[in-house]
This record gives C-alpha cells, sequence and structure tokens, in this order.
C-alpha cells in the first residue's frame, strides 16, 4: 500500500494531475488508489487485523476514497478554467490522520531500507509535501518535504556504503539518493518563486523533475528483492 500510495504512484500522479492536467496523471492516480482499496479490502476479509488496526485501516480508506472521488472534480474544475491555486482548496483533504495510520500499521516492526525510502518519499512525506509547497508555498510543507528526503537519501546512502551490493544494485540506489537530494535543492527556488508571487503553474514548471530513472530504479529493486 506503500508503494501504490506514493512516490511514482497513487499521490505523485493525483498531485501531478491537479497541476498539469494531463489525462494519464488521472488514469494512473485512479488506478493506485482502486488497487489500495482492493488490499485494504482483502485484509477486511482476512479479519487479521487487531481494533487499533482496524482503525487505521478505516481511517486510511476514507482518505484513499477522498482523494480517488476528488480526481473527476479536479477535471471539471479545470474544464470551467478555474486557475489551480483555487482547484487545490477546493479538493483538499486533511491527510494527518491517514498518515498517522500508516505510522500505526508500520509500528513494531522492521523494515529494509528499500521499503523505508519507498516510506519516505510518498504518501504523506517527501513527494506528498513537496507538492504541496508547489501548490501553497507554506513553511510546514517545505520542512516536512525537507526532513523526509534527507531520511530517503540517508536510508539510500547507507546501503551503497555495503561493500556486498552489485553493480547495477548500487546504481540503482545512487539514482534514488541523488533524485531525493535533486527535490531537496529544489526546495529554495520553490520558496523563492512564491515570495516573488509567480502563479503556481509556472513554480512547477521551474522545478520539474524527471522521475523515470528514480521510478524505474525503485522497481527494479523490489523485483530483485522480491526474486
Amino acid at each position: 500500500m506503500v508503494r501504490r500510495l506514493g512516490y511514482g504512484a497513487g499521490i505523485h500522479a493525483f498531485k501531478n494531475f491537479l497541476l498539469r492536467g494531463r489525462a494519464e496523471y488521472a488514469s494512473q492516480a485512479r488506478a493506485a488508489f482502486t488497487e489500495v482499496l482492493h488490499r485494504l479490502d482483502a485484509i477486511d476479509r482476512a479479519g487479521s487485523a487487531d481494533g487499533g488496526e482496524e482503525t487505521a485501516l478505516a481511517e486510511l480508506r476514507r482518505v484513499v476514497l477522498a482523494h480517488r472521488d476528488a480526481i473527476d472534480r479536479i477535471a471539471a474544475l479545470r474544464e470551467k478554467g478555474w486557475r489551480i491555486a483555487d482547484i487545490d482548496r477546493s479538493v483538499a483533504v486533511d491527510v494527518a490522520p491517514a498518515r498517522a495510520a500508516l505510522e500505526r500499521l508500520r509500528a513494531g516492526r522492521s523494515w529494509s531500507e528499500l521499503a523505508e525510502i519507498e516510506y519516505q518519499l510518498g504518501f504523506g512525506r517527501a513527494i506528498h509535501h513537496f507538492k504541496d509547497f508547489v501548490l501553497r508555498g507554506r513553511v510546514e510543507d517545505e520542512e516536512q518535504a525537507r526532513t523526509a528526503l534527507r531520511a530517503a537519501e540517508l536510508a539510500a546512502k547507507t546501503v551503497i556504503h555495503r561493500a556486498a551490493l552489485g553493480v547495477s544494485e548500487l546504481q540503482r540506489f545512487r539514482i534514488v539518493a541523488n533524485t531525493a537530494a535533486a527535490y531537496r535543492t529544489r526546495l529554495e527556488l520553490v520558496g523563492r518563486l512564491h515570495a516573488e508571487g509567480r502563479p503556481v503553474r509556472e513554480v512547477d514548471l521551474a522545478v520539474k523533475i524527471n522521475d523515470g530513472p528514480a521510478v524505474r530504479a525503485l522497481l527494479d529493486l523490489r523485483v530483485d528483492g522480491d526474486g
């Protein structure tokens, strides 16, 4: 669920659709959110969650549904010519409960560095707050994005310093670490452009990063790990 909600998937595509309006982002976001809901259904059917986990899962479901439902509203408001900032205010969802739910569900378990990287980059953390900083220019989003990006970088560099890594695996972690660092260095520019009163579309274009290599690297690392 962390993977499908986060970087290169659900919330990432959702925010990009809000910012850029391209249909492929809407499709990617809807598919990712729907898959998460299917996984939540499977957990419910299994009946393996305790009381606290059931509450967390219910909160997570509510927020995922809210985001999926907002996709059509974003499309409709773009058709009407609304400004990006106004659309954002209209569809904004309080994700704090869902973020707390994910933390509750992850508590007490051991996670690999790869899982930690995906968590730090994803929903309610780095890419989520970075995009919200682009949209809103709030200092709290900048600070939370910076903290999560540093955590992702640190986790990737921890793996890189291990002597046992193969060349291709090493390169993939480097790509991920460098992408997180690139996002972190863009934060200052986002803040400066907002201070100058630049429109959201212009801010987004100025700080846009090619996520393709990092998304592919994470996918390959998952496949290698599963294999």
